[in-house]
């Protein structure tokens, strides 16, 4: 009898741990999700700076998915606050603005996206469209943008300071136009940085860009530990999963991003934005 009664209890503490393991996950995963992003910092140096100009602080975040469950309205403007506090020159938004039910419904977009209005970089805020920007209803999200004073940059190019920004419209949606974009930035005169939503651009860039910054992957989102990311939204699996890149004297910038796509959970994934200083070497 009591072997009996031992092998009972086995039964339902295995039985326990099945729920209780996966459910812990998931409490984990989506408070992970909604959590302040980690800011990574990073410096990028070259020979060309100009003499006597102090070095500037660039501010890349991507990945907003403004949905219920992961980026809120009190959540973006936590994100707001926080971005501020870091003072960047420049910030740049490298898409995917929409996520969840937001972005079945573009009436909600105005307001979710108000927030934005309250950014306060020293000289300006630039960014491109993402795929879900693409699937929803992109002219309403650049009138959300236009109203928050953020110019978007559809395969086209903008000066600031000693920078040439290009931005290259999202691949996904057939949207990209990487020789025009080359071109606009060809025209001007400075550091050429290039914003891209999803890093798949940078293999093929054909002008010498030593500066490229994406999102997009959400560092996979769902992550094992020793393993890495389960899967990456990329042409290239995980070669562009996340971080810092070095290619050819070429440098990539790649954002897990902020908000989630497809479930609201991340897991080993922490959402993130990256501050780049960028200088004289």
């Amino acid at each position: 009898m009591s072997v009996r009664l031992s092998r009972i209890g086995c039964e339902w503490i295995a039985l326990a741990l099945l729920v209780l393991i996966p459910a812990g996950l998931a409490i984990y995963g989506l408070r992970l999700a909604q959590s302040d992003p980690i800011v990574r910092h990073t410096s990028y140096r070259t020979p060309v700076w100009p003499k006597g100009t102090p070095p500037m602080r660039l501010l890349l975040v991507s990945d907003l998915h403004v949905s219920n469950l992961t980026t809120s309205k009190a959540r973006l403007e936590r994100i707001v606050g926080q971005i501020n506090a870091l003072k960047p020159d420049v910030i740049v938004l490298a898409g995917d603005f929409v996520g969840g039910g937001v972005q079945d419904h573009p009436e909600r977009i105005g307001s979710a996206l108000k927030p934005l209005r309250d950014l306060r970089p020293r000289l300006d805020t630039y960014a491109v469209l993402g795929n879900h920007d693409h699937w929803s209803d992109p002219q309403t999200i650049r009138q959300a943008l236009y109203a928050a004073k953020i110019r978007v940059l559809s395969n086209s190019a903008a000066t600031v300071g000693p920078l040439v920004i290009g931005g290259i419209d999202d691949q996904y949606s057939r949207s990209a136009r990487l020789i025009p974009t080359e071109l606009s930035m060809l025209r001007r005169q400075g550091l050429p940085i290039l914003i891209a939503h999803s890093p798949d651009v940078f293999p093929f860039e054909q002008l010498p860009i030593p500066l490229t910054l994406a999102g997009h992957t959400h560092c996979g989102q769902i992550a094992l530990p020793w393993f890495g990311a389960i899967f990456v939204p990329s042409h290239f699996g995980r070669r562009y999963a996340c971080g810092l890149y070095s290619e050819n004297g070429r440098t990539l910038v790649v954002s897990g991003g902020v908000g989630t796509s497809q479930i609201p959970l991340r897991l080993f994934a922490p959402p993130d934005m990256w501050l780049i200083e960028i200088g004289p070497s």
